[in-house]
């Protein structure tokens, strides 16, 4: 379990183990299940990309990422209510949440790429 906390390629195989668990369980109970697998995924990413952005930039990019995230919700709240004249909860945290895993994969994704290109110029 060190392993899969402390090294880089933990934070590579972490995430990839829980999403296939997580298909597994909804394969295995059918398509009942409405909720978006990435919104299981969250936490882990989280903590991938915490320990990612300590390793490639030095320090941890997360919290400037939640603050992001937290101007751009109450941005979309404010143009929900705008122009449509009322705010939606289930509408806005269907939206919010859908672009929270998209932006969250994304980043995870750079980070692992930098990673890699960090390790292969160290090797080179």
């Amino acid at each position: 379990m060190r392993f899969l906390i402390h090294s880089w390629a933990g934070q590579i195989i972490l995430p990839l183990l829980v999403f296939m668990m997580l298909y597994l369980i909804k394969f295995a109970l059918g398509k009942k299940i409405k909720i978006r697998l990435a919104d299981f995924l969250l936490p882990f990413l989280f903590f991938s990309i915490h320990s990612l952005s300590v390793n490639v930039f030095g320090i941890s990019i997360l919290p400037f990422v939640i603050f992001a995230f937290s101007a751009y919700g109450f941005l979309e709240i404010v143009i929900m209510a705008f122009y449509e004249g009322k705010f939606m909860i289930d509408k806005f945290f269907d939206r919010y949440l859908y672009i929270w895993d998209l932006i969250s994969i994304f980043l995870y994704a750079l980070l692992v790429v930098l990673q890699l290109s960090k390790i292969i110029n160290t090797v080179i």
